[in-house]
């Protein structure tokens, strides 16, 4: 019934600039889109839950990535040096790797359910135009680095946060 898998690298360094993947596909692998140095939309498939890691790092044009409803969670460094300016996690996701977003130069809005409760490490530093996040009721830690060298000037902390981490807030 179709393609239901796209492996690891397999738009490495491409020249792909749009892409649209059928609802057929439930996994995508690992760094697919690394250096899609042209990639500027992408249309993720409903059904996908999870976002590999290095999934679309060094992508610099891309600025629209429509989300399936049906996303859980991502890996390390998903969009990583990549042109996005803002997100929407849907309602239902989890989680999200190491430096999931971190040196992302022209992110400035993110939406972040409440269904998160993990931020990995350095998921946030080096967003300078990053200025206003406001984090999940759920969250009970902020990772180190979570947001260092970030353009942050206001930030919602929920009142379960027990625990911040090493260089949280560093270098804003």
């Amino acid at each position: 019934d179709g393609v239901t898998r796209i492996g690891a690298h397999a738009f490495r360094g491409s020249g792909i600039v749009s892409i649209t993947i059928p609802d057929s596909v439930t996994t995508i692998g690992a760094d697919a889109f690394w250096d899609a140095k042209s990639l500027t939309s992408v249309k993720l498939p409903e059904g996908l839950t999870s976002l590999s890691s290095g999934l679309f790092a060094f992508t610099e044009k891309l600025t629209s990535v429509q989300l399936p409803s049906t996303l859980k969670t991502m890996g390390h460094v998903v969009f990583w040096y990549s042109g996005i300016t803002g997100l929407t996690l849907p309602d239902g996701f989890e989680s999200f790797g190491e430096n999931a977003f971190a040196d992302t130069p022209y992110l400035a809005n993110i939406t972040i359910p409440n269904s998160v409760t993990t931020i990995g490490f350095g998921a946030f530093q080096h967003t300078p135009n990053l200025t206003s996040v406001t984090l999940p009721t759920g969250i009970t830690s902020i990772p180190g680095y979570a947001f260092a060298r970030s353009g942050l000037t206001s930030i919602t902390v929920p009142a379960g946060v027990t625990s911040i981490g090493n260089s949280a807030f560093s270098n804003m």
